[in-house]
This record gives C-alpha cells, structure tokens and sequence, in this order.
C-alpha cells in the first residue's frame, strides 16, 4: 500500500519481513519469558500477564519506539528509495509492536492455564497429523 505513495524498492517488503520478524521474536519472547516466571512464582494468569507488561512490555515499547526512530532517521538522507526502505521498515516494527503490546497479552490470556506439557503434545499432535496428511494429500493429486 505504501508503494503506491511513495517510491519503493522491490526488495522493501524483504527487508520489512526480516526486520519485522527479527523484532517481533525478540519482543514476543521477551514478554513471554516474563510471564511464564511470574506463573511459577505462584501468580494467576491475569496478574502474570500484567506483571509481565508492567516490566517487559514497559522495555518492548521503549525498545520499539527507539527502533521507530533509528529507522525514521534515514529519512534525513533524502534519497528516494531509502526513504521508502525507511517508511517501510518502520511501518512494519511499529506494527509488530502494537501486536506485541495488545495482540500477545490477550493470546496469553487466551491460552490460560494449559501446562506447558500439555501444550507441547498439543504441538507433536499437531506434527504427526502434518507428516500422516500432507504425502496422503500430495498423492491425491489436489494440490
């Protein structure tokens, strides 16, 4: 969508990627590790989720702010397509950073009190059906 404002290289949207999954895994993670500490210290789930945003989320925000501004700081150069390298990256980390301050907490809430075993087979079931299903799927010819 930006691309039809401003000029953009082709290979912005790459660039975004990585850069919004790179973020978005260092903040996902950080908040999580956050919350599953609070959780065996014996808090419920709603008061580990607000612990972990009163810390976590506070240093994610400040974090993604300043990585905002760092990327917002190539427009100074004024060079076309490093402006929208620029607009481009910087729309994608402050997307991924609202998702991580809003998006993670209600998936968190969401998930509740599963064990982390339970959680784990969840994700082997899950597996197992993909390698049983997907060569059945692929012989059947309906890919």
């Amino acid at each position: 969508l930006l691309s039809n404002v401003m000029s953009m290289p082709d290979f912005a949207a790459t660039l975004g990627i990585m850069i919004g999954l790179g973020v978005g895994i260092d903040y996902a993670l950080f908040i999580v590790t956050r919350y599953r500490e609070q959780l065996a210290a014996g808090h419920s789930v709603e008061q580990s989720i607000a612990i972990a945003m009163d810390t976590s989320g506070r240093a994610v925000a400040f974090a993604g702010v300043t990585v905002v501004i760092s990327l917002s700081g190539m427009l100074i150069m004024g060079v076309s397509f490093i402006n929208g390298l620029a607009v481009g990256s910087a729309t994608v980390v402050t997307t991924t950073l609202l998702a991580s301050l809003t998006l993670l907490p209600a998936l968190l809430l969401f998930r509740g009190t599963i064990s982390w075993q339970t959680h784990t087979q969840l994700m082997f079931a899950g597996m197992l059906c993909w390698f049983v299903f997907a060569p059945l799927w692929m012989k059947s010819g309906r890919s």
